[in-house]
C-alpha cells in the first residue's frame, strides 16, 4: 500500500507540472500577443510623428520660398526697372546666388516672352504655354515636379538622365499696379530628395522604412528607395501586410495639381516582437502537446497500476 502511495504522489507531482506547462504556455502566448499589438501601435506613433515632421519642413521651406519671391516681384526695383534691363538681371543672378537650390530664375513679359534670366539661357523664348507662366500670371504658383522641356539639354543633369525640377512663380506689377510680367524661379528636385532623406536619417527606427511623396491623384513623385520612378506611377495598391502613415501638405499657393502628400509605410513582420511562426513558439507548442499527451497516458498507466494493486 505504501509503494501505491508513492506512485499516487509521484505520478500527482508530474501531472501537476504537466498541468501547469499545459497552461503557463498559452497565457504566455497571449501575453506576448498583447505586446505585439502594442509594439505595433507605438511603430505606428513613429510612422505618424515623421510624416508630420517631413511635412512641417516642406510646408515652411515651400512657404518661405513663395513668400521670399513675391517679396522680390513685389519690390521698388521690379515695379520700376524695365524686366529687361542689366539693373533686374543682375537682382535675377544675385536671387539665384542666394539660393542655390534654384537651378534658374527668370521673368517673361505679359505675352510670355522671357526678356530677363539666370543663367542668361532663354532670352528672347516663348514660355506662355508653360505652367508656371499661366499659373503665375495672377496669383502665386507652385507646381508639380516635371522633367525640364526648355532647359533638358541647357543645364548639366549632373549624372541624371533627365532634369526634374519644381516651378514657383508670382506676377510683377509696376507702380500703378499694371501687371508687368510673370518671375519665375525652378526648383532643382534634389531639394525635395534631400529634405526626405535629412529627416529619414533622423528617424529613430528607420528600418526598411519607406517614404513616398505623392500628388493629389496619389502618383508618386519621389520614393525613397532610390529608383527612378516614372511619374504617374501609382503605388497606393497596398495591403494589410503594411503599417501606413499619411499627412497632407498644407502650401499657400494656387498649385497646379492640388497638395502633395506624404505617404511612409513599413512591414509589420519586421516590427513585430515574436511571430507565432517563430522557432520559440513551436517549441512551446511542442512541449504543450506533449505534457497534455503525459496527463493522458500518465492517467491510463495509473488507473493500470491502481488496478494491479488492488489485485
Amino acid at each position: 500500500m505504501k509503494t501505491n502511495k508513492t506512485f499516487f504522489h509521484l505520478t500527482s507531482a508530474k501531472a501537476v507540472i504537466a498541468f501547469l506547462i499545459a497552461i503557463v504556455t498559452p497565457m504566455l502566448y497571449f501575453s506576448d500577443e498583447n505586446a505585439r499589438g502594442k509594439e505595433l501601435q507605438q511603430r505606428q506613433a513613429t510612422l505618424s510623428a515623421l510624416a508630420e515632421q517631413i511635412v512641417f519642413f516642406f510646408e515652411n521651406d515651400i512657404n518661405t520660398k513663395i513668400n521670399s519671391q513675391l517679396s522680390l516681384a513685389h519690390s521698388k526695383l521690379f515695379k520700376t526697372t524695365p524686366i529687361n534691363s542689366p539693373q533686374l538681371n543682375q537682382a535675377l543672378q544675385n536671387y539665384q546666388a542666394q539660393n542655390p537650390e534654384y537651378i534658374w530664375v527668370g521673368v517673361a513679359d505679359t505675352r510670355g516672352i522671357i526678356r530677363s534670366d539666370s543663367p542668361p539661357l532663354l532670352v528672347g523664348v516663348d514660355a506662355s504655354e508653360r505652367p508656371w507662366f499661366k499659373g503665375g500670371f495672377n496669383n502665386s504658383f507652385f507646381g508639380d515636379v516635371h522633367t525640364a522641356v526648355l532647359l533638358q539639354n541647357l543645364l548639366p543633369k549632373n549624372g541624371r538622365d533627365t532634369l526634374r525640377m519644381v516651378d514657383i512663380s508670382n506676377p510683377i506689377y509696376d507702380d500703378k499696379n499694371n501687371l508687368k510680367g510673370v518671375l519665375s524661379a525652378h526648383l532643382d528636385w534634389t531639394w525635395a530628395e534631400n529634405i526626405i532623406r535629412e529627416n529619414w536619417l533622423k528617424s529613430s527606427d528607420n528600418r526598411q522604412i519607406e517614404i513616398f511623396l505623392i500628388n493629389a491623384e496619389d502618383n508618386v513623385l519621389y520614393s525613397s528607395s532610390g529608383q527612378d520612378l516614372p511619374l504617374g506611377k501609382n503605388i497606393l495598391k497596398t495591403n494589410q501586410d503594411y503599417l501606413i502613415s499619411t499627412k497632407a501638405l498644407d502650401i499657400k499657393s494656387a498649385k497646379e495639381d492640388g497638395q502633395w502628400k506624404v505617404l511612409i509605410r513599413q512591414m509589420k513582420s519586421l516590427s513585430e516582437i515574436s511571430p507565432p511562426s517563430s522557432p520559440l513558439w513551436f517549441f512551446g507548442f511542442l512541449i504543450t502537446t506533449l505534457s497534455l499527451l503525459y496527463l493522458i497516458v500518465g492517467y491510463f498507466i495509473f488507473r493500470r497500476h491502481l488496478n494491479s494493486e488492488n489485485l
